[in-house]
């Protein structure tokens, strides 16, 4: 069980695409948003470092990040690392926040955690285009500190479902 955030590009333009609905599992039209560019992936790619061995093939590209204060993520690039990924961690820690803003950085992605209060985490709002309505409350921030005060809550929250399912051995 993991905290998961989303990293996407928001660069929407005209164009729509037919995706299927991981919840509701139905065709949906959304705006297409374009991929990273060359330089930003080679970037991302950079910070990331080689792929780790992959858990299963339907994962894609798997990442592993183990930092020196003990903090560590896996990111999972999915099909295509260009298009985005998901960062699964177990918690929180300074250097962790410093690779999770890196990322950010990296990539000119809108990060998306999931919590609660749907938000979107970018650090440059210059890289956003034509962003859909509907669209998540976006906040730019400057550093690593700023984007730990904005997760506290939800790695909160979603540590106290963690414990209550290790408690009781199953979901509530």
């Amino acid at each position: 069980m993991s905290f998961d955030i989303f990293y996407q590009t928001v660069r929407f333009g005209q164009e729509r695409i037919d995706v299927m609905n991981p919840f509701t599992r139905t065709m949906q039209s959304v705006p297409k948003s374009d991929p990273l560019t060359p330089a930003e992936l080679a970037a991302v790619k950079a910070l990331l470092g080689p792929p780790a061995p992959s858990i299963s093939e339907e994962v894609g590209d798997m990442y592993s990040a183990e930092l020196p204060d003990g903090g560590r993520a896996e990111v999972f690039a999915g099909e295509d690392l260009a298009t985005g990924c998901m960062v699964a961690l177990r918690g929180l820690t300074a250097d962790l926040l410093k690779f999770l803003f890196a990322l950010l950085q990296a990539g000119n992605w809108v990060m998306m955690p999931q919590m609660e209060e749907e938000v979107s985490i970018t650090t440059a709002s210059s890289v956003l285009t034509g962003i859909p309505e509907g669209f998540p409350r976006v906040v730019q921030i400057a550093s690593a500190d700023e984007l730990g005060q904005l997760l506290k809550g939800g790695v909160k929250a979603w540590q106290a479902v963690r414990d209550e399912v290790l408690r009781r051995g199953k979901l509530p």
